[in-house]
């Protein structure tokens, strides 16, 4: 049938299918007008898909043209936010730079200053030489080569550092009657204030888990707080302690300070400084509060609950001597820990509208100067170890050894400890 090489197609097989099922009575010119409509539906069809594939490519390509305007667009766009942002901070800068800051001054009066220079010598001197003693005698007595002697000398090595950071600048102002500090000095000193107030929070968390491990696992006492660990702790505590001063020291002075130089402090603080910005604030004040409160819960949680354990085992001591002697070793640290724990907190997450300079100065007090100067007095006068080991100390300064049994013994005693 010559039709059938006319309209019979391979690229419509369904036309085949169809003139297949067609019964054997339908004329031949009907069979024949059937075929040819469907082919003209094929060929729509096909003619409909060529002109969705040739528009959608078509878009695809109006999309990709788009997206490199867009792109471009952004670019240029975020290019403009920054070059403006820098022009509006270097006019602020050029406005009023500061070079900088102002700390308190207790007083106008040349003899009162001569009083606080006074004060905070004696309160300077006496930590030093409180926390030199417990330092030298740790390292120099091998009976106090433990785990808890250890973290005791790095909490000494806190508190001596801690304290030559803020009090000797302010003494140096009083005497000079001066009040600057440099904004880089600001910024060591912030840097380290921070740093080693969490170190001295890190440490006191340690010794908690020390006590807690002595006194409710002593026969195993020397496997969970072997020297490797207790190297890892104290590690850890400054170099924890670095990281979290570096997040607040940097999101502290990104910001502009235009309105005011004078810091309400005797050193520079953290709330001080964002006090008297003329940035937006909230940002610093959301991270102090969220990792000042996750740090000091986490520390607080851990001391909390190793004290739990410790004064449940103590109970169960049936010496009175011994109960002593835990209570004796563990309350000193536990008064340390709120004092330290709850002006800290009162300093840096209370808002700011309920400080004032007195507040602000008491608390800075509390938490700067106390525990350094408190810490080598409690611990020297609650333990007896080290206060017989400060005796011995003492001797030796004073009366040095002329029998060579006892020079010798004293020198391998050095070397060892070095």
């Amino acid at each position: 049938m010559p039709y059938q090489a006319e309209y019979f197609h391979p690229h419509f097989p369904h036309v085949h299918a169809f003139r297949d099922q067609l019964p054997e009575d339908i004329p031949v010119k009907l069979e024949s007008m059937l075929i040819k409509v469907f082919f003209m539906l094929d060929r729509e069809q096909a003619l409909l898909w060529e002109m969705y594939t040739f528009i959608r490519a078509m878009l695809n390509a109006t999309c990709s043209l788009v997206s490199v305007f867009l792109f471009l667009l952004n670019n240029h766009f975020c290019a403009f936010l920054f070059n403006r942002e820098m022009y509006l901070r270097q006019k602020i800068s050029n406005q009023s730079s500061v070079s900088e800051f102002l700390l308190i001054e207790f007083s106008n009066v040349r003899e009162l200053q001569i009083l606080h220079f006074s004060m905070f010598l004696l309160i300077y001197l006496t930590t030093l030489m409180g926390n030199l003693l417990i330092i030298i005698t740790v390292v120099l007595d091998r009976h106090l080569h433990s785990p808890m002697y250890f973290f005791l000398g790095n909490l000494s090595i806190v508190d001596l550092s801690y304290i030559s950071v803020t009090i000797p600048k302010s003494m140096v102002n009083a005497l000079t009657n001066t009040r600057q500090i440099s904004f880089s000095g600001c910024v060591a000193q912030v840097y380290l204030v921070i740093t080693l107030a969490d170190t001295e929070l890190f440490l006191l968390t340690a010794m908690a888990y020390d006590r807690y491990a002595a006194i409710c696992h002593p026969l195993h006492y020397r496997v969970i707080m072997n020297w490797s660990v207790c190297g890892e702790m104290a590690a850890g505590c400054w170099v924890g302690s670095m990281l979290y001063s570096v997040v607040h020291t940097m999101n502290t002075f990104r910001l502009s300070f235009c309105r005011s130089n004078v810091i309400g402090q005797f050193f520079c603080d953290v709330p001080q400084l964002l006090k008297i910005s003329c940035s937006d604030t909230h940002a610093n004040d959301i991270l102090i509060f969220v990792l000042g409160y996750s740090l000091a819960f986490l520390c607080f949680s851990v001391i909390a609950i190793s004290y739990v354990y410790i004064f449940s085992t103590v109970l169960k001591i049936p010496s009175a001597q011994g109960k002593y002697k835990a209570f004796s070793t563990c309350l000193p640290h536990l008064i340390i820990v709120c004092l330290f724990l709850g002006t800290g907190a009162f300093t840096y997450t209370r808002p700011k509208s309920a400080s004032s300079v007195g507040r602000d100065l008491v608390a800075a007090i509390l938490y700067s100067v106390v525990p350094p100067l408190i810490n080598p007095i409690i611990y020297s006068l609650r333990n007896k170890e080290l206060k017989e080991a400060l005796r011995k100390l003492i001797r030796r300064l004073r009366f040095p050894a002329t029998d060579p049994k006892e020079a010798l013994e004293t020198l391998n005693q050095c070397l060892e400890a070095v």
